[in-house]
């Protein structure tokens, strides 16, 4: 009762701003100086040895001696590099086998010190011993769903088991609500939390019936819903229409609303031609009225970005920033006291990244080489 009740409130705080849980006071005058990360490390070249022409980026992870992890969807391969970016060797590469790969994505460092890999189209998480000739897979689990293409982070809770994330089965056999699925090593759920979702009029999301159902398109520069997923288990979800971010542990019970009230941004002359763009094509593609189209957005930039968290089980709440400034986040301790603001390169993408005490492991698309680089940076 109490898990559905502190979920309940939660998610009516959030979408409807009633209950009161424990929060973090608006415009707090105490907000820190931020401090600036910078670059100390690109991985990711156009030309040279296939280990360095990465394709499709979908995760980053690092060991506490500094060896970095790198998934490469569009090559299927999981390769191990040291500390100054130097290759080693191939964790797993494509196939349906023991120790291969599909759709490689979301690496963590398991409790035990293993590489996790959830390996998606395959249906698993694998489990590797990485030594410092190679890897091996121990083990796998199978994953409690049947969403295909989700990328979450890969997260345990407190009696070692991996957190899923997918959808649960709805009454009519279709997937549905977005949930966490606590999976034991022989893959029974021994736990299931769903995570809240605003009603869809909430968000900037176009929808068009197709043959088979109905197909959502996101519109640039408008509302989305957010969840992120913390080593220790922790959860937090949030519209990115509000700076209002609801912490939730394990098991679902709220532990804070982190809420703020930051300057409104407007958007940028290349924000407001990517939106017309997207009409353009929506327009053409599905005879949507352009008008409908205009409404489901905001007359300024959401005030948040993101969320995600940190390997210390800290969240990063990262606000909307002008045209050309540094990416920018306020960070909590599980106390909900903000103890920390960071500025990092605007090309810079944290949210399948990997981030330490003092080290930030991020993707960029370089625009001088025209490739996708992972980078490490110090702050």
């Amino acid at each position: 009762m109490q898990l559905r009740f502190t979920l309940l409130c939660a998610t009516l705080l959030l979408f409807l701003s009633a209950c009161e849980p424990s929060s973090v006071p608006a415009d707090d005058p105490d907000r820190p100086d931020p401090t600036a990360a910078t670059i100390d490390l690109e991985l990711g070249a156009m030309d040279g040895d296939d280990p360095y022409l990465f394709g499709r980026l979908g995760g980053v992870t690092a060991s506490a001696e500094g060896r970095i992890f790198i998934a490469d969807i569009q090559a299927d391969v999981v390769r191990a590099y040291d500390a100054n970016g130097q290759y080693l060797f191939d964790v797993a590469t494509a196939g349906e086998g023991p120790g291969e790969v599909d759709n490689p994505c979301c690496l963590a460092i398991g409790p035990e010190g293993h590489l996790w890999v959830r390996d998606d189209q395959n249906r698993r998480y694998s489990q590797y011993d990485v030594t410092d000739d190679g890897a091996s897979q121990v083990a796998s689990v199978q994953m409690g769903h049947q969403m295909f293409g989700l990328q979450a982070p890969t997260t345990f809770d407190a009696d070692g088991n991996v957190i899923d994330v997918g959808t649960q089965t709805g009454d009519s056999g279709r997937s549905s609500t977005p949930a966490r699925f606590h999976q034991r090593p022989d893959g029974e759920t021994v736990r299931t939390v769903s995570i809240p979702q605003p009603p869809s009029e909430r968000l900037s999301v176009y929808e068009a019936e197709i043959r088979g159902g109905v197909a959502r398109y996101p519109l640039p520069g408008g509302v989305q819903a957010f969840d992120a997923h913390a080593p220790n288990g922790d959860f937090a979800f949030a519209v990115s229409d509000r700076y209002e971010v609801v912490w939730a542990d394990a098991a679902g019970d709220t532990l804070h609303v982190l809420s703020r009230t930051p300057a409104p941004i407007e958007r940028s002359e290349e924000d407001e031609e990517r939106i017309r763009e997207t009409i353009e094509v929506l327009t053409e593609r599905f005879d949507a009225s352009p008008r409908e189209l205009e409404q489901l957005l905001p007359d300024q930039k959401p005030p948040l970005e993101s969320i995600f968290f940190d390997d210390q089980s800290r969240l990063w709440a990262q606000r909307a920033v002008p045209e050309d400034a540094p990416n920018e986040a306020d960070i909590y301790d599980r106390t909900g006291t903000l103890v920390q603001v960071v500025q990092w390169p605007n090309d810079v993408m944290l949210t399948r990244g990997h981030i330490t005490e003092d080290a930030i492991y991020g993707f960029r698309y370089s625009q001088a080489i025209g490739v996708p680089q992972v980078v490490r940076l110090r702050y």
